[in-house]
């Protein structure tokens, strides 16, 4: 199991709130910015020091926008968005005119949510592709009901107000999949086999495996031999059509199944370890703690 991810380097939400001076009424886990009241915003960070730690969306209301994202331009305009996703630096320039927003929601609390992200694995290459997508008139009006039930609740005295809010955000997710997933459909069917050919349907095949399979197979070769590759060359084609290796992808469910387990069940480290075929719970600890800078027992504490 592969490649060390730097978390030291990541950029904060809150980090970014104040570089760029944002009140919005939510904590730093949160954050709601308008624009153009906030023309040619951007988390100044270079790619050395860091990279944001969240998941954005921004819509386009009205008017035109531009937003840069890493060396990528996409043209924004009414009623079309664009899904910004962790450890991407990003800008936006808008006109006079423009009415549009971006909120953002830190990894940190997508982490508490009782969600499966895995199901975003394969919409979730296109849209790493393909960021922007449209948004019908009740698309918008129900993205900006959620923000706005989410700013109340946030403020309000209600006793039970922490689960209801990571209800509401659950609820949310499941809403932008949908959304996403459309956007998908919509581009294969207009795009056809650029969107089908042989290099992303073993893709799609390798992320079918990888869910079924990645608790008990941590390593290239048995997915290699399942799709009748040799290593080498699945780790050169999943590297070229996701922008991540083979072994970034095991990780990254490894550590994002672990996360939930640590966070929702009563299950013992040692007893995670092994129902993730580590060989030791002291092998995972370390394995853990070398993705994410904390051991698992520091992890499940900050809950």
């Amino acid at each position: 199991m592969g490649e060390n991810v730097n978390e030291a380097c990541r950029v904060t939400l809150g980090e970014i709130k104040r570089i760029l001076k944002v009140e919005d009424g939510f904590d730093d886990n949160f954050m709601l910015l308008g624009f153009p009241e906030n023309r040619e915003r951007f988390v100044p960070v270079s790619e050395s020091s860091g990279r944001a730690a969240a998941v954005g969306i921004a819509v386009c209301r009205d008017g035109e926008a531009q937003i840069h994202i890493d060396t990528q331009t996409f043209r924004l305009k009414k009623n079309t968005a664009v899904l910004i996703l962790p450890k991407t630096i990003y800008k936006i320039e808008s006109q006079t005119g423009t009415n549009g927003i971006l909120f953002a929601v830190s990894t940190e609390f997508l982490e508490q949510l009782h969600y499966d992200f895995r199901t975003f694995l394969p919409v979730g290459l296109h849209m790493h592709k393909n960021p922007c997508f449209e948004m019908t008139e009740d698309d918008v009006e129900i993205f900006i009901k959620y923000i706005d039930l989410a700013k109340r609740l946030f403020v309000s005295s209600e006793e039970h107000k922490t689960n209801v809010f990571r209800g509401l955000f659950s609820s949310f997710f499941s809403f932008l999949h949908v959304m996403l997933a459309r956007q998908v459909d919509r581009s294969i069917e207009i795009y056809g086999e650029a969107y089908n050919n042989r290099n992303s349907r073993l893709f799609e095949r390798f992320l079918e495996l990888l869910v079924e399979n990645f608790r008990s197979e941590h390593q290239i070769a048995f997915y290699a031999d399942k799709l009748c590759l040799t290593p080498k060359y699945l780790s050169a084609l999943i590297k070229q059509t996701s922008g991540k290796s083979v072994s970034m992808w095991i990780d990254d469910i490894l550590i994002m199944e672990a996360k939930t387990m640590l966070h929702f069940s009563d299950m013992s480290v040692q007893q995670i370890a092994y129902s993730l075929h580590f060989p030791t719970a002291s092998f995972f600890g370390t394995y853990f703690k070398r993705h994410t800078g904390m051991t698992p027992g520091d992890f499940r504490n900050k809950k």
